[in-house]
């Protein structure tokens, strides 16, 4: 059993509810993942309150995203314990989503989860994250660069759009932000907004075309804002348009596209091939500033998820909602596994008579992450890893180890380029015997 939110639609009518769930409501899939964190998302909303006909199967378990710890797998690219990120793939619409403590879902949906990411940092940047690096993306394969002028980001206070600021701002482009909420211009320079200007100025019917103001435009809330922004997009300029919260309707004409060649992309990230958004998911990784990502969300626990659909469609708060997933329920592994194919690193440990030897899995330095550290010396000898806090047989001489706490651990990434460190799953919060602490 695991615990959920569900929603169902009979004759009693349509209603989402947090409740226990069985193992047999997850649908099928060929991995099963012991979600950690979800988001809660523009769509989510729609599902949990039923405003609008997102989901299109009952009952169903909702959330478009998750990140957490594969737990059985059957794909060949997955093995338990590997850190996993999910966003769209009609996850919380079609098929059982992130939010409920257990999902099962289609190996080729999920995405490795970035050396520098935690899977709390994932479901920061969430979907909105996701979907506003592809934006950039867009821009930066037309061509458009800081120096060209300013890119306008609509619904700035949203996820998307507190994303995709924060990236540009960083990237080193100046930005506009256009929002209805003028009171937070603080919080919005806070991200790297250069200018703040009010979304009335978008918000009603324009003309064909107006004055030229924009290198590049990253839109969220469609109908009159999606068109006036084409409308005054430079030159050969481009928008990448994503969202429809202010509506689905596109009242504009050819005028930009034919008299000024501006271009306009549109941002799927449901559908997304899985090169793309491991690209996407890299570039996060490089360009984003983790510092500022306690700016852009706030924690709920799973168990009040459902209170929060009116007020997320209404606009309430600003930036992403995070829900606490796992609460008590993480994911216990069983007591050995079988390695991957291919050649193992340096100081890739096996089994020792029964001495609690710690289990690190080869993954090719991609996936070995989580709260624990272990420097391994480089010399040659057998290749196993000690704990030496642990009662236990005496390790081989040519090797020796030391175990220090991840967030203290320098130079992480480096040192797994160089094979000098590995990375274990922390056995403590697991409540799991220390001789598996995977």
């Amino acid at each position: 059993m695991f615990n959920g939110i569900l929603i169902e639609k009979d004759e009693a009518g349509y209603r989402a509810s947090y409740q226990s769930l069985s193992e047999e409501m997850l649908p099928a899939g060929d991995v099963t993942v012991a979600v950690e964190w979800s988001s809660l998302n523009y769509k989510d909303g729609l599902a949990l309150t039923g405003a609008s006909p997102v989901v299109r199967r009952f009952p169903l378990i909702p959330g478009i995203d998750f990140a957490g710890t594969v737990l059985e797998s059957q794909h060949p690219d997955w093995h338990p314990g590997d850190k996993v990120v999910l966003n769209g793939w009609g996850v919380g619409e079609t098929h059982s989503g992130g939010l409920a403590e257990r999902a099962r879902v289609r190996g080729d949906w999920l995405v490795a989860l970035p050396e520098r990411f935690q899977p709390r940092d994932a479901m920061a940047i969430g979907t909105a994250g996701y979907t506003a690096i592809l934006c950039v993306m867009a821009l930066e394969k037309h061509g458009i660069t800081p120096g060209d002028g300013d890119i306008l980001v609509t619904g700035a206070n949203g996820g998307v759009g507190s994303v995709a600021i924060t990236l540009l701002a960083k990237l080193g482009y100046r930005v506009v932000a256009a929002t209805g909420r003028l009171h937070e211009a603080d919080y919005l320079t806070s991200l790297g907004v250069a200018e703040v200007i009010d979304r009335a100025e978008l918000a009603a019917p324009g003309r064909p075309l107006g004055k030229e103001r924009w290198a590049g435009v990253i839109d969220t809330v469609g109908s009159h804002t999606l068109a006036n922004a084409c409308a005054t997009t430079r030159y050969g300029g481009a928008v990448a348009a994503c969202g429809l919260a202010g509506g689905m309707d596109f009242p504009s004409t050819v005028m930009p596209f034919i008299l000024r060649g501006v271009t306009l992309y549109g941002i799927d990230s449901v559908m997304a091939p899985r090169p793309l958004r491991q690209q996407a998911w890299a570039r996060l990784a490089e360009d984003l500033d983790l510092t500022r990502l306690h700016l852009l969300t706030r924690e709920v626990p799973l168990s009040q998820v459902v209170t929060l659909g009116d007020a997320f469609l209404a606009g309430q708060g600003r930036g992403g909602i995070l829900s606490i997933v796992r609460g008590s329920l993480l994911p216990q592994f069983p007591p050995h596994r079988p390695p991957r194919p291919g050649p193992p690193l340096q100081g890739i440990s096996q089994l020792h008579g029964t001495s609690p030897l710690l289990p690190i899995v080869h993954d090719n330095g991609q996936q070995m992450r989580s709260n624990t550290q272990v420097q391994v010396s480089r010399t040659e000898g057998p290749k196993h890893l000690y704990m030496p806090h642990l009662p236990a047989a005496r390790p081989p001489p040519s090797m020796q180890t030391t175990v220090t706490p991840h967030r203290q651990a320098p130079a992480l990434d480096t040192r797994i380029r160089r094979n000098e460190a590995l990375f274990a799953h922390d056995c403590e919060p697991l409540s799991c015997p220390l001789t598996d602490p995977r």
